[in-house]
């Protein structure tokens, strides 16, 4: 369960770095939401513009468990947005893999951070979900928000609290983890792999992909290829 406490900052420099700074201190489960980050980040360290008007939040989870079932969390947060997202009429699929799209432009984004070795001990997820922001400067072609899409403005902790309740209600990972798979965007698309072309067929439970040619039906992990000439079209 999360969200059962929640700490708030008008801004913040970034939700998960303040909870990776006091993680010691704080219970399971705690979300952190600023109405403003000054140094949001995104995968690859790659920085999250965060102006008001938008969501940001991050939780951290103290369930120890294998680092192969890591991918879950992805997949529960991924089908959390796309579930939110779809009670405001908005049909969003899912970017592999940390973005979430609707009309094809990025309304949402997730950043998985771990602490343990063997096992993982701790998990800090991030959020960003733009809800209000309506000029994006030069990604205007590539990001959109609820209020570009349906012409109105949203309350941010009422979006918070509706998210929070859809994923605690998820509690079956293969159900789940079936629609990931209906929602993924990557199934399908064609891939070059050592020299070869590929079709990815699937993404599995642990976050590998399938490919496939005449020749070959392989599974390749995420760090081992590009992603973005695969949404380039």
């Amino acid at each position: 369960m999360i969200g059962k406490k929640i700490i708030k900052f008008e801004s913040l420099d970034s939700t998960s770095d303040y909870l990776n700074q006091l993680h010691n201190k704080l219970e399971d489960g705690t979300l952190c939401l600023a109405f403003e980050q000054t140094k949001g980040r995104g995968r690859r360290e790659n920085i999250w513009v965060s102006p008001k008007g938008n969501l940001y939040f991050s939780f951290i989870k103290k369930q120890v468990f294998n680092r192969e079932d890591i991918f879950h969390e992805t997949i529960r947060v991924s089908i959390s947005i796309v579930e939110l997202l779809e009670k405001y009429d908005v049909k969003a699929m899912i970017k592999y893999p940390n973005d979430i799209l609707a009309s094809n432009k990025k309304i949402a984004g997730i950043l998985i951070e771990t602490k343990g070795l063997k096992n993982v001990e701790e998990t800090i997820v991030g959020i960003g979900i733009n809800i209000n922001q309506k000029d994006f400067h030069n990604l205007n072609n590539k990001a959109t928000s609820l209020a570009i899409l349906k012409e109105q403005e949203y309350e941010i902790e009422e979006f918070l609290n509706e998210f929070i309740q859809i994923y605690n209600r998820i509690d079956d990972m293969l159900s789940a983890y079936n629609e990931y798979i209906q929602k993924s965007l990557i199934i399908g698309k064609d891939l070059v792999y050592k020299g070869e072309n590929y079709k990815i067929e699937s993404v599995l439970p642990n976050g590998d992909i399938v490919i496939k040619n005449e020749n070959n039906n392989i599974n390749i992990r995420s760090n081992e290829i590009d992603f973005r000439h695969l949404y380039s079209e």
